[in-house]
């Protein structure tokens, strides 16, 4: 079995920190019409995997 450690953000220092920060900070969010939409599709298809006995 794989185990993950979450990274611990506040320990970012030098050039390196500096990029991964300034990167997070450039990424831009989908918007929630998006998401939501997907999550209608995604709940769609397990009600009618239950419906249909799968």
């Amino acid at each position: 079995m794989k185990t993950y450690a979450k990274p611990n953000m506040a320990n970012l220092h030098g050039r390196i920190g500096e990029q991964i920060l300034r990167t997070l900070r450039q990424q831009t969010v989908k918007s929630d019409d998006n998401i939501r939409k997907a999550a209608d599709e995604c709940k769609a298809r397990i009600l009618a995997d239950r419906s249909n006995g799968k």
